[in-house]
Order: C-alpha cells, then sequence, then structure tokens
C-alpha cells in the first residue's frame, strides 16, 4: 500500500513494471503514482528536462501548446494577467502568449524560479506538460486554485487514461519523470474538491475555471 499523494487514501499496488517501479491506483480520486522510493532525484528531472528540444520556431511544438492555449483564450479577455506554469527550459508559450498582447509571467521551479511569480494572482493559468510531474501533487493544485482569480481559467495538458488497463503498455509512463497519471474521474475529483467548473477539451486537455462563490 501507499499513501495517496493526491488524497491521501491509501492506494494498493497495481503494477511493478520493468524498470522495477512501483506503481499504485488510489480508490478513491483514481489517480496513479509511482512509489516514493522510484520518484527521480533533482538532478535527474533536470537531466531529462534539458533533454527536451523545445525551440522558438518549431511549428509542431506550438501547434501541440495552441491544444492548451487556444481553448484558454477563448475564454479570457484580451490583454489578461496569465501564468506560464512549468514554462520549461525555453518559455515558448510564455513568448507567444505576450506576443498575442497578454500579461504573462513564466515560472518553472527550475529554470525559472520566480518566487513572486507565486505571490500574485492571474486570470488565467496554463500548464502544459506539468502535472504528470507533480511530487506533491496535493500541494500544486492547492497553489494553482489559490493563484487564480474568482472566475479565472486554468488549462491543464497531460495525457490521460480512463481504463488503466491499458497501462502497462502505454509510452507515458516510460518517461521517468513522469510519476502521476490521471484518468477523467481525477480530473473531476479535483474539480470538486478545489471547487472547479470542470470542462474537458479532448482526451489530453481539460480546462477549470474557479467558482466564484
Amino acid at each position: 500500500m501507499s499513501e495517496c499523494p493526491l488524497c491521501d487514501t491509501l492506494a494498493p499496488l497495481f503494477v511493478v513494471l520493468s524498470t522495477k517501479a512501483r506503481y499504485y491506483l488510489c480508490p478513491q480520486c483514481d489517480l496513479m503514482h509511482v512509489g516514493r522510493e522510484s520518484l527521480p532525484t533533482i538532478d535527474q528531472e533536470i537531466q531529462r528536462y534539458q533533454e527536451h528540444n523545445n525551440q522558438e520556431g518549431d511549428p509542431a511544438y506550438l501547434e501541440f501548446l495552441n491544444r492548451v492555449w487556444h481553448p484558454v483564450r477563448e475564454r479570457v479577455k484580451p490583454g489578461a494577467t496569465g501564468l506560464d506554469f512549468g514554462s520549461g527550459t525555453v518559455p515558448v508559450l510564455t513568448n507567444q502568449m505576450r506576443r498575442e498582447g497578454y500579461q504573462v509571467t513564466a515560472y518553472d521551479s527550475y529554470f525559472a524560479p520566480d518566487a513572486q511569480a507565486l505571490c500574485s494572482h492571474y486570470d488565467f493559468i496554463v500548464a502544459s506538460e506539468v502535472a504528470e510531474h507533480f511530487h506533491h501533487p496535493r500541494r500544486e493544485w492547492e497553489r494553482l486554485h489559490t493563484l487564480l482569480y474568482p472566475g479565472g481559467w486554468l488549462g491543464v495538458q497531460t495525457a490521460q487514461l480512463d481504463s488503466w488497463d491499458g497501462f502497462r503498455n502505454w509510452h507515458y509512463h516510460r518517461d521517468n519523470t513522469h510519476v502521476v497519471f490521471y484518468s477523467s474521474k481525477t480530473m473531476r475529483w479535483i474539480a470538486e474538491t478545489w471547487n472547479f467548473d470542470c470542462v474537458p477539451i479532448s482526451r489530453n486537455v481539460v480546462l477549470f475555471q474557479k467558482k466564484v462563490n
């Protein structure tokens, strides 16, 4: 058994994969998480992130980012304030949103660790390929909720499974920095817990709107 890092429920062992990592599935919130003993170190994470070839001017990468950004953009006012949470080694999305006239702050715990960015409030937050890296997901989801103004939008892009039967053969867990995995049930649990309205956009993109009351 392992304590779920999202809801604190004891989760039974789901599978041990060839990497020898143990994965646990929470019966309460449906989060799949890797055992604490298999979490990557900071140095391992940084090394892996630096292998990503995410560069300005790559149309395929920008198209990928727009899958989450465009649905958010449709729902916020021109010039709104935003946060690119987990902006990466190169803040490609931050720069794109700024070019479109939005007041955007980049934050990344390793590559843009601006503590002041976490002391403000925002009309919108975009987190693309970030949520699967959370070692402490409850703390991070609480942080994201707090950073939003009431009525603000949070756009999250992370691969999801609705049937864990396919987990063994899923490519997503082969990246050792991916340590928590979500289903649509998990996203609904998050929305209910933090008083969000949940708007699924696609298999891998979900929006949350912070309720006013």
